[in-house]
């Protein structure tokens, strides 16, 4: 059984930062004989697998009742756009597609899930068939010509490291008169000390990844200065921290996108019109 080294990222509070892991399964045949016999979940809390971000959205826990709040909201967004039956839809950082086959199922469209992860894709590819799977940089500006009539991309862009790249993806995407809808984490102001507090201690969570100190963390947060001078250069972030959604508002605005945002509860939300 060979190691093998893949980076992983969390796309919310509900997951441990971990940059890397050492696998220990052969890769296809393994993750096709653990989803068939059901023993996926078992794997993933071993650290045999990458984590299934489905189960953030279950149970009883702060997390998971949070996630589902957000997931509803999410529904209702969608609700409100004048979604077509057999339409295009596109799920950029879609982990291993659980919510992108709850939207396929519900609208009924021909739905494409997109992340960076390839184990995502595969373990995707294996338990939601209806979902067309594929990779993605979101680093990376969009240079391709498909389009879609609905676009998402929930709880990702915190983690990607050139966001006027990602949002370009996204922009780029959207079929004309199609629609987009963007979901990322509030880590300003005092939501952005609320969870931080709550994440350091029920977590354990640490601003080390930014290299300062946490004394220097509250002091931007408290003075409303922009979260993301606090980031230092990277591929991509593990954690939510040093995040400032202002800088999707800045690049949508370059970008000249029609769109709104509103603020529900620790999540921001914008709807983007093609």
């Amino acid at each position: 059984m060979d190691g093998v080294k893949i980076e992983t990222f969390t796309r919310d509070i509900a997951t441990r930062i971990k940059p890397s892991i050492e696998l220990t399964h052969k890769r296809g045949s393994k993750i096709e004989e653990c989803i068939r016999l059901g023993n996926f979940e078992t794997l993933c809390k071993r650290g045999e697998m990458t984590v299934d971000h489905s189960k953030s959205y279950k149970g009883y826990g702060v997390r998971a009742i949070g996630h589902r709040h957000r997931l509803v909201t999410i529904f209702k967004e969608l609700e409100a756009f004048e979604i077509y039956k057999n339409g295009t839809f596109c799920d950029l950082g879609c982990s291993n597609g659980y919510i992108t086959e709850k939207i396929r199922h519900h609208f009924d469209l021909e739905a494409f899930g997109f992340d960076r992860n390839s184990e995502n894709i595969e373990i995707g590819t294996l338990k939601y068939p209806n979902v067309k799977f594929g990779q993605v940089d979101l680093n990376q500006p969009y240079g391709g010509s498909q389009t879609f009539d609905l676009v998402t991309c929930f709880e990702t862009l915190e983690h990607v490291g050139n966001l006027k790249a990602a949002v370009q993806n996204i922009l780029k995407r959207i079929a004309p008169g199609g629609k987009a809808l963007i979901s990322v984490p509030i880590e300003r102001g005092m939501r952005g000390i609320f969870k931080y507090t709550i994440k350091k201690i029920i977590f354990g969570y640490s601003v080390s990844e930014l290299g300062i100190s946490e004394a220097e963390y509250f002091r931007i947060l408290f003075s409303g200065r922009r979260l993301s001078n606090a980031r230092p250069p990277a591929d991509g972030y593990g954690t939510h921290f040093g995040f400032d959604y202002k800088d999707i508002d800045d690049a949508l605005l370059e970008y000249e996108a029609n769109y709104t945002a509103r603020n529900s509860g620790m999540t921001r939300f914008y709807k983007i019109f093609g």
